[in-house]
């Protein structure tokens, strides 16, 4: 548009322009000024539309990395996670790890990566050793990784008393996953953003398949060999606001120790628009106590991080279960195990 669309004399004239649907590209169009007795005069204008380039965003595809190993027996195998940018843009990062037992590389990285994760058990006492890795990525919220090593006394019994003896190490392969539990929100004018979990086999030779009884559940790849990110994909529900479960199970060649395993998936659908949060699915951590998790003393060993639930959580909550501190009974059965820690793992993330 211009203004003023007329005058006497002198005067200037200002140019608007509303892209409104336009598409990204050029566009061109010309102002005419014309004037009784004169010629007339045509101005052009150019208007070049760019895609918006969203901001860079930090992700990591696990929230915890366990070890074990026989007290002086040889270190175990190196784990790795993935980052990745989520977002738009160029993402730089940095890697840094909080013990000395622990190292990290590489030590920085440009958007997508992997970083290897490896322990040295060398001089540790008997008994579980926590640590962090964080991420940090610039113009985005960082990122936590815990890391466990359990180190067990060949005696089984800390060294005072009998037992059988602990296998300083395992010679069967071994099918884990990083998470139990995968979640997904969105409403009906909406999509659900793709999550990812972890597989590890312990041997790189071990093949494995996913399979899921649910058609809305869709899982890249399929099937594979040894250690691998998988990624899980949902379609909405007919269009209807509502809570969906759903299961993957992770199945690994005959013989392989752990195997089949079980990712329990989480939908909620909000209708158009948002609303309020719906109930949270049958056989969530905490459902016997809706406010567990919100009483218990989570956050508290991050200071500077807001309220998220992120890796000084699973750490204090796993000390917890070693010292019976009651004030992490983040399930609100009256007892801190390996239940209130599936439950922090499984809120990984979360705002409380």
């Amino acid at each position: 548009s211009v203004t003023p669309t007329s005058g006497v004399n002198d005067g200037s004239v200002a140019v608007d322009v509303r892209p409104g649907a336009l598409a990204t590209g050029t566009h061109q169009a010309s102002v005419t000024v014309s004037a009784s007795g004169s010629p007339s005069h045509t101005v052009a204008v150019t208007l070049t539309l760019t895609a918006a380039t969203a901001p860079p965003a930090l992700s990591v595809d696990r929230a915890l990395v366990s070890f074990r190993m026989g007290q002086g027996a040889a270190d175990p195998g190196d784990q790795t996670f993935a980052v990745s940018n989520a977002g738009g843009g160029t993402l730089r990062w940095n890697v840094s790890e909080d013990a000395s037992w622990l190292t990290v590389r590489p030590a920085a990285g440009t958007n997508d990566g992997m970083v290897t994760v490896s322990v040295s058990g060398a001089g540790l006492p008997a008994g579980t050793h926590t640590a962090v890795v964080t991420v940090t990525g610039d113009g985005t919220p960082s990122r936590t990784v815990a890391v466990t090593l359990e180190v067990a006394s060949p005696s089984g019994g800390g060294g005072t008393g009998g037992g059988e003896p602990v296998p300083q190490e395992p010679s069967a392969a071994s099918l884990e996953v990083s998470t139990r539990d995968l979640t997904f929100s969105a409403t009906l004018d909406g999509q659900t953003a793709p999550r990812t979990f972890t597989i590890q086999t312990g041997d790189p030779t071990v093949s494995w398949s996913l399979s899921s009884a649910q058609s809305w559940i869709t899982t890249t790849p399929r099937t594979g060999r040894g250690p691998a990110t998988v990624t899980v994909q949902l379609a909405l529900q007919g269009g209807t606001a509502g809570t969906f479960e759903g299961a993957i199970q992770v199945t690994a060649a005959s013989g392989t120790a752990n195997s089949p395993q079980t990712v329990n998936v989480h939908l909620n659908v909000l209708p158009e628009g948002g609303g309020e949060p719906l109930p949270p699915p049958s056989g969530s951590p905490g459902e016997g106590d809706p406010e567990a998790f919100e009483r218990a003393n989570v956050d508290a060993e991050s200071p500077g991080s807001g309220s998220r639930v992120d890796a000084y959580d699973v750490v204090a909550v796993i000390r917890a279960v070693e010292t019976g501190d009651l004030s992490y009974d983040v399930t609100g059965d009256g007892k801190v195990d390996s239940a209130d820690v599936d439950a922090v793992l499984a809120r990984f993330g979360e705002v409380q």
